[in-house]
């Protein structure tokens, strides 16, 4: 904080405060009682022209109307202390609501990236089911289709979409080798989760208090992840599914949470157990997505 005697046109002399997000010139009145006043009170956010005179400090600020102080300091000494502390205070909240405003910007691309990246996420996992037992290649290559066509839109989204390449997916399904094709379609699904997980080390505090933030972006994934194997472990009669379900739905309640949203897990929880009870349709499994995406929908808008 840096305090200074200072004479304010039309208000007189008085004591001029600056703190780190305010300037304040307090004024004694009262002729026996002395009493201190706030005769102006500017917030470092309203400064629009900050500018140093010959004897003071003249600033343009935003308050009920535009209006212009001259600041004469007292101690003509400290006149380029003073200056500089404000231009200081007032470049640091510049450069604060620039990387802001970079956040922002961070935050709406990440969303994009997350949205079109679960597309990818489900149609790999599609491709995984239809991989297992025996195999429809009509259907596999639709599906291969779909994902080309998923993964150029998430890679379109922004600089921060998940890198993978699909070239050895496309030649196992060609030649009809489904053990190949598996294992390529796992690798793919590595590759994304490594990329979003990857993100999570950015060092951004701006970025920190917005949803999704890339570790919400991480856990979005994550529990999507856990949904299609849910799906896919009834597939192939995996016995943990009903254990994969519970650590979906506290997945999904953690992240409610964090982010603030309304999320009914229990919803989805209900579209698990139906899949768990009634089978894997892919009516079933386009269902328990939906439901996933319905709640996880407010925190990407």
């Amino acid at each position: 904080m840096l305090t200074c005697e200072a004479y304010l046109a039309e208000v007189g002399t008085g004591t001029l405060e600056l703190t780190e997000q305010h300037l304040t010139f307090y004024v004694k009145k009262g002729f026996i009682t002395k009493r201190t006043e706030k005769a102006r009170e500017i917030s470092i956010t309203d400064i629009m022209t900050l500018a140093q005179k010959d004897q003071g400090v003249e600033i343009t600020w935003r308050g009920i109307e535009i209006l212009t102080d001259t600041f004469v300091i007292n101690d003509s000494k400290l006149l380029s202390e003073v200056y500089e502390a404000i231009a200081k205070s007032l470049e640091q909240y510049k450069e604060a609501e620039a990387k802001k405003a970079d956040a922002k910007r961070t935050r709406d691309e990440l969303a994009k990236t997350l949205w079109a990246s679960l597309k990818v996420v489900n149609t790999l996992f599609d491709l995984l089911m239809s991989l297992n037992g025996r195999v429809g290649w009509p259907k596999v290559e639709t599906l291969f289709k779909n994902f080309q066509e998923d993964s150029d839109e998430v890679k379109k989204t922004s600089a921060l979409a998940p890198a993978f390449e699909s070239d050895e997916l496309g030649s196992a399904i060609e030649d009809r080798l489904p053990e190949e094709a598996l294992k390529a379609a796992y690798n793919i699904l590595q590759e994304i989760h490594e990329s979003f997980e990857q993100l999570t080390a950015t060092k951004d505090d701006f970025m920190k208090e917005l949803h999704p933030n890339y570790v919400d972006a991480l856990e979005v994934i994550e529990a999507c992840y856990i949904l299609n194997d849910i799906a896919l472990g009834m597939t192939v009669a995996d016995e943990k599914v009903k254990e994969e379900i519970d650590v979906f739905v506290q997945m999904l309640e953690d992240l409610a949470k964090k982010a603030n949203l309304k999320a009914d897990a229990n919803q989805v929880r209900s579209l698990a157990d139906r899949m768990l009870v009634e089978g894997t349709s892919d009516n079933r499994v386009i269902e328990s997505r939906r439901g996933f995406e319905e709640q996880i929908e407010k925190l990407l808008s």
